[in-house]
Order: structure tokens, then C-alpha cells, then sequence
């Protein structure tokens, strides 16, 4: 529910401050997998009102989103108040519990969470206008460490790529691009290179 009302509060108001370019390549169904660079921790709430409304995007989120206590670690130096930390760590993780995304462990790729995510993943892929998202690189920043999962779910399902570059025009301006639709097959090759020349031209779009 709170991902619809989002998308509903978010939209005109992202408009303002977002320049979006290849709209014409947002397919209108499912399902897509969306890939994208990642230079923010609202990248998603970007992106996603951009597509379909009936086209939720579920989103691969690091599982110390999910962690209150971890969070409040994190944030209490950057704002100096353990309360506030505690205020800014509840409203991220009930904002993430409730806009549809999935846990991911990217410490261990072979770990019972990523093992299920995976399984949730292909499920999902198999229905009408179901989006799955994942920032190519895993972590915020271009680290060169592009994760290949992508490709892996693409090959199994047959759902199409939708790249997506995000990129600042300033401090308060973003611009997001849509690439056009690409299609990976079961006998394309090697995931790792296909995925880094997916992000590749992410990157050049």
C-alpha cells in the first residue's frame, strides 16, 4: 500500500526536480527487469513513479535496511542525537518493509536469504506486470563490481532489461534515462561479461 501512495505523492513532485529521458522505452506490461546505477539512498523512490502505476517495481534492498539497531548506529553520529538516529532508523525501515522490496545479504551470496530472494525473484518474474529492480553494482558509487543476477534472472525468465541511468544536473536536479528493452538469452555467454557491458552502457547512456 505505502509504494501506491508514494507513487501517487511522489510523482508530480519528483517531476519538478527530475528530467526523464527515453519515457517511450517504459514498457506498459510486464514483466522487466529494471537495472540501474545507484548515486543515492532514494534512488528507487525516484525511479519507480516514473513507471506504470500498475507496475510496481519490488526492489533488491541490502538487509541492514531492515535493521533498526543498525541504522541508528549509523545515523546518530551523522545528526549527533541518538534519538533522532532512532527517528531517522524507524522511518527507514518502515519505509522499506513497506514499499515492496526484497532483502538481499550481499555479504554472502550463497547465504538461506539470498537463496530465497532469488526463489521470490522467479516467482515474481512469471506474472503479468510484475518489475523486479536492481542497482547493477549493488552499493551506492561506481565500484566496477557489478553484480550478474540480473542476467541470471533475465536468462531464466525471459523477462527484458530496462537500463536505467540516474545522474545529478546539480544539487537538487536529477536526470534519469530509460534505455531501450534488451533481451538476454539462455545462450548469450558469460553473466559476469554481459552484466558489465550492461552496465557499461548504463553508463554511456
Amino acid at each position: 500500500m505505502l509504494y501506491y501512495i508514494l507513487w501517487l505523492v511522489l510523482r508530480p513532485f519528483i517531476e519538478l526536480f527530475v528530467k526523464v529521458e527515453g519515457r517511450e522505452n517504459i514498457p506498459n506490461c510486464g514483466p522487466v527487469i529494471v537495472v540501474s546505477n545507484h548515486i543515492h539512498d532514494l534512488d528507487p523512490y525516484f525511479i519507480g513513479p516514473f513507471l506504470p502505476f500498475s507496475m510496481p517495481v519490488r526492489w533488491f534492498s541490502k538487509k541492514e535496511l531492515y535493521d533498526i539497531r543498525a541504522l541508528r548506529d549509523e545515523y546518530s553520529p551523522k545528526v549527533n542525537s541518538r534519538l533522532l538516529g532512532w527517528i531517522l532508523a524507524w522511518i527507514t525501515v518502515l519505509m522499506v518493509k513497506h514499499s515492496l522490496t526484497i532483502p538481499v545479504d550481499r555479504e554472502d551470496a550463497k547465504s538461506k536469504m539470498n537463496k530465497s530472494t532469488i526463489k521470490k525473484a522467479l516467482t515474481f518474474l512469471k506474472k503479468r506486470k510484475r518489475v523486479i529492480g536492481i542497482f547493477g553494482e549493488g552499493g551506492i558509487g561506481r565500484k566496477g563490481e557489478v553484480q550478474p543476477i540480473f542476467v541470471s534472472l533475465a536468462k531464466t525468465t525471459g523477462a527484458p532489461i530496462l537500463p536505467v541511468k540516474v545522474e545529478k544536473r546539480s544539487t537538487l536536479k536529477l536526470n534519469i534515462s530509460f534505455g531501450e528493452l534488451i533481451t538476454v538469452n539462455r545462450k548469450d555467454g558469460d553473466n559476469q561479461e554481459i552484466a558489465e557491458n550492461i552496465m557499461k552502457k548504463i553508463y554511456e547512456m
